[in-house]
């Protein structure tokens, strides 16, 4: 008898627990969190994949169960709805975008009996389909540069140069007169502040520094000091003037548009060309839709579209200063202004006894 009631008690309880148990179609459906439920796995393409802009590739999903009814899958880049897929094939081909380069989501909604039920993000990486042309420079003249100066921001305006020099104890901004290299006007930072790039908007300068998120903002005319704004991106590097915006490099492949009355960032893209992202963009310049940087410890000038990312130009600038010219503390290329009027660059480094007027063919 004990064996007869034992084996009716255990029948009872795994019939009790298979009806406790759900069918795979009816796990958690009204969660939409991803870790209690996933209907659809994407098969491909994979997180970090690298991709061209533009190009086209699959997208492929698996069920993770064949008992789900899935309504539909859409989906969208970058916010943006691409496609709804065929669940019955639970494939499609997609066209990447063709105007951003770095890392760009791809995400996919799936509807189960007409509400969202699961939403999941696949970060593909992009490289420009654009390969940067090889752009060559002639000297048309030289100039006598200060070897005292740590060359971190140059700009060229009505005749002048404005310098942002760096390290800590002997940053400065002057006024330069390019024939002489003569100092007209000068403002010194307190020794704790590492100058960085400048840019020149609405009669005020406006002076990075390197780690301690802290612009200066000077009248132009007098150089005297009007405000200070902090900033959240953790360096500070380039500057350059954009429309009624500012530009803005941290040393890494990012290029942000600023804000300038708060330093608050409107936007940033990846920088990019056909290989790889191109990291510790330096000073800047902003010439006819064009941002042209130092890239640090190089001789190159990359000249990036600033809207997509994508590097259209390179510019190496190996050779430029000679041999004999260069002393123990002649550090690297760094610089760039621009003349409207005849077209032409102007490029040193730090610690440089030559600045160089420059034609780009």
């Amino acid at each position: 008898m004990k064996g007869i009631f034992f084996y009716s008690f255990c029948i009872a309880l795994i019939t009790c627990q298979c009806q406790m148990q759900p069918k795979s179609s009816e796990l958690n459906l009204n969660n939409d969190n991803n870790d209690a439920f996933s209907a659809l796995q994407i098969i491909y393409p994979h997180n970090g994949q690298i991709f061209t802009c533009g190009e086209e590739t699959n997208l492929t999903f698996k069920k993770s169960a064949d008992t789900i009814k899935i309504d539909s899958i859409k989906v969208y880049i970058n916010g943006s709805e691409q496609q709804t897929i065929d669940i019955n094939k639970l494939s499609a081909k997609i066209k990447l975008p063709e105007n951003k380069t770095g890392f760009i989501p791809i995400e996919y909604v799936v509807f189960i009996g007409g509400l969202k039920k699961q939403t999941n993000i696949v970060n593909v990486k992009l490289l420009s389909n654009i390969v940067p042309q090889k752009k060559q420079y002639k000297i048309v003249k030289t100039y006598p540069h200060s070897t005292e100066a740590y060359t971190q921001g140059l700009i060229f305006e009505n005749d002048f140069f404005y310098e942002s020099d760096g390290e800590y104890g002997k940053s400065a901004l002057r006024l330069v007169k390019p024939e002489t290299g003569e100092t007209l006007n000068n403002s010194a930072l307190p020794n704790s502040y590492f100058a960085e790039g400048i840019a020149i908007l609405n009669n005020e300068i406006y002076q990075l520094t390197w780690r301690e998120r802290t612009c200066f903002v000077y009248d132009k005319k007098s150089f005297a000091q009007k405000r200070t704004i902090n900033y959240s991106i953790n360096e500070g590097w380039g500057l350059a003037t954009s429309s009624n915006k500012l530009l803005m490099t941290d040393g890494s492949n990012l290029l942000y548009t600023i804000e300038p009355s708060t330093f608050d960032v409107i936007s940033k893209v990846e920088v990019y060309d056909n290989t790889g992202p191109v990291d510790k963009l330096n000073e800047l310049e902003y010439v006819n839709g064009l941002v042209y940087a130092n890239v640090y410890m190089t001789d190159k000038i990359v000249v990036i579209d600033p809207a997509s990312g994508k590097i259209v130009e390179y510019l190496d600038m190996n050779g430029l200063l000679k041999p004999s010219d260069k002393k123990p503390d002649t550090d690297v290329l760094n610089g760039i202004a621009y003349n409207p009027n005849n077209g032409h660059f102007y490029v040193t480094g730090k610690n440089w006894p030559k600045l160089f007027e420059i034609k780009i063919y």
